[in-house]
């Protein structure tokens, strides 16, 4: 992750990671990350695990911490279905 940003700057996209021919179009699905609301980020839903990590690394490094990975549950075929994310000092 880029720390050299301030990070007011710092925008996601909402979760689909759709990107559409025109580049103007792509910003259409941007939303600056401090005008998240907590019901936006539930409804979120990701392609992959990396995504969601990359999302809350950027969200935890707004507010001003640091996430890990944590707990992660799995079904029967090995697909990760519940992963925790963590603040990075939890148990220290």
């Amino acid at each position: 992750m880029d720390n050299d940003r301030d990070a007011n700057d710092v925008e996601m996209n909402n979760g689909n990671d759709m990107h559409n021919e025109e580049e103007e179009e792509d910003l259409d699905d941007y939303t600056p990350i401090d005008q998240f609301t907590d019901d936006d980020i539930r409804e979120m839903e990701f392609e992959s695990e990396q995504k969601v990590v990359e999302f809350y690394e950027m969200y935890a490094e707004y507010h001003g911490f640091a996430v890990r990975k944590d707990f992660k549950e799995c079904d029967i075929e090995g697909n990760i279905v519940r992963r925790q994310l963590v603040c990075n000092r939890k148990g220290i």
